[in-house]
């Protein structure tokens, strides 16, 4: 969404697009960070209460931005609120589901997932872009919003941590088996599990190639 305001943000408030880029780098900083934390805490506290808070994180901070007026103010919003709501539903999120839900197809089920962040940007950004030209960056955040809302409350209704609460076995086995409570510390944890994985080539290559599709993005 931010590049679809770096024009109508130029023009109202006066800030260049390096300002304005550089809050964007921020917001993305964050959410590669946030990841390997918010895995830990998708298992202490479930996949479902992390994706009511990092909802309603995002939707507290669109609300917010219509009534900015300084570029400190943008960088709170999008750099700190955005980029920490948003690495809450990082790709940690469909490891999280696949890992509670599935024993086999864990692969598929997380390409799918994955896939999906693509597919979200290929049918919302055209729409926002549309609504920013013909009714104002302001209706386009609020349209935003009013998706975030809907999502939240279907979250809220439907999503539950594991097939254990429904009485259900993960596909692929007939076990009916309760999932092991999440025991470690939420921030040693994923520091610990990154420093066993910096040994690992497979993760290097991984890094290398999300590294390169973000900066082809910042720049």
């Amino acid at each position: 969404m931010p590049s679809i305001f770096m024009l109508p943000f130029e023009k109202e408030f006066g800030w260049n697009r390096g300002s304005i880029s550089g809050v964007i780098s921020m917001g993305i900083l964050l959410y590669g960070l946030t990841g390997p934390f918010a895995a830990a805490l998708l298992a202490k506290f479930g996949i479902r209460r992390g994706m009511l808070v990092s909802l309603a994180v995002l939707a507290v901070g669109l609300l917010l931005t219509p009534q900015m007026k300084s570029l400190w103010q943008f960088e709170l919003l999008w750099g700190l609120v955005a980029g920490l709501g948003t690495g809450m539903m990082a790709n940690v999120l469909g490891v999280a589901v696949s890992n509670q839900w599935f024993v086999k197809r864990r692969g598929l089920v997380v390409g799918l997932l994955t896939a999906s962040a693509a597919t979200g940007q290929l049918l919302f950004l055209p729409l926002l872009a549309k609504i920013t030209v013909e009714a104002g960056w302001r209706t386009s955040i609020y349209t935003a919003v009013a998706v975030i809302v809907v999502v939240f409350v279907l979250v809220a209704i439907w999503i539950r941590n594991n097939p254990y609460e429904v009485g259900a076995s993960p596909y692929g086995t007939v076990e009916l088996v309760k999932p092991e409570t999440f025991k470690g510390s939420v921030f040693l944890t994923p520091i610990r599990t990154l420093r066993a994985a910096l040994k690992n080539k497979t993760f290097w290559l991984l890094a290398g190639t999300f590294f390169s599709v973000v900066f082809r993005q910042m720049v």
